[in-house]
């Protein structure tokens, strides 16, 4: 199953991978690789539906937006470091900011919040599942699911550029 999780580079990666992150940064003219290497892992969701969240990553692929890890610096090309492709958090945000109107998802001015340092930190809803007779089809009954899938993916991203970590996409 599907999961994110915010934790430091070195979590996943070896020295010498971080390395080339770290010299492909250089190259792309961004800011410097500051991540919180002492960070502790966090499982920010897992066991998320297998589908579903193809169908969001999909989504991301399209806007160039897909990527294995994402780290807070912003630069605009994603880079690939052993079998993983890296991007940047900042650029995730404007794409799932870009999707906003593809998945009808309103926000107020004050975009979501979650603080993911809470350790009953739960952005998902509890769903109802029962069958609602306001659905006129498959995908409308996905549109809930979708907007919980956008909503964990850019609380994600912003935590992981506020708290200096990174969000690796498992699925």
């Amino acid at each position: 199953m599907a999961s994110l999780e915010l934790s430091p580079l070195s979590q996943h990666f070896d020295d010498d991978a971080i390395a080339e992150v770290e010299s492909a940064l250089a190259e792309a003219d961004s800011s410097p690789l500051d991540i919180d290497a002492d960070a502790d892992t966090q499982l920010v969701a897992g066991n998320l539906d297998d589908a579903l969240f193809a169908e969001f990553m999909d989504l991301l692929d399209k806007a160039d937006a897909k990527c294995d890890v994402y780290v807070p610096p912003d630069f605009e090309n994603n880079i690939e470091v052993d079998d993983y492709v890296v991007g940047s958090a900042p650029m995730l945000i404007l794409a799932l900011d870009d999707l906003k109107e593809e998945l009808d998802i309103e926000t107020t001015g004050e975009e979501i919040e979650a603080d993911v340092e809470d350790p009953d930190f739960a952005p998902l809803e509890e769903q109802d599942d029962s069958f609602d007779d306001e659905y006129e089809s498959f995908d409308d009954m996905r549109a809930p699911e979708m907007k919980r899938m956008w909503e964990l993916m850019y609380n994600s991203a912003r935590a992981c550029v506020r708290l200096g970590v990174c969000l690796f996409v498992r699925d």
